[in-house]
């Protein structure tokens, strides 16, 4: 059964939480955010962004890896987590059945876009509509 966005990133909360490395964090829009809160971003398979969904404040940046790296690795739900800090490239970190599962969600995409392209008439062939005159 898969997750929901926001279910992951409470168990994500739950996890660093428990190992003692970060907290969740809650933005205040009238100030910058600390160096040391990671921006987190998931995509599950099919997907092709990353969606926001939340900031959570580690003790270091190097636990905010490691924390992102664990929980990846230790997903059951094929995901994609991205964290990235403040003026900092965003880190991936993909669950160990992250890839077949996006790999078969886009070859089923490929396949739907392919037969409603059969079904569909091209742009070139319409059906004059009543109001227009075929001439």
């Amino acid at each position: 059964m898969s997750q929901s966005k926001e279910q992951l990133f409470h168990d994500f909360v739950q996890f660093v939480t428990q190992h003692g490395q970060g907290v969740v964090y809650i933005r205040d829009p009238h100030r910058d955010v600390p160096p040391e809160c990671g921006f987190i971003r998931v995509r599950l398979p099919g997907e092709r962004i990353f969606t926001s969904v939340g900031i959570v404040k580690f003790r270091t940046r190097e636990e905010g890896v490691t924390a992102c790296e664990a929980f990846a690795a230790r997903s059951e739900a094929p995901l994609e987590w991205q964290m990235n800090f403040p003026r900092a490239s965003p880190q991936t970190f993909s669950s160990p059945t992250f890839a077949e599962a996006h790999a078969l969600a886009q070859s089923r995409w490929l396949r739907w876009k392919r037969v409603l392209r059969a079904w569909w008439p091209s742009g070139s062939r319409h059906v004059a509509g009543p109001d227009r005159a075929t001439t």
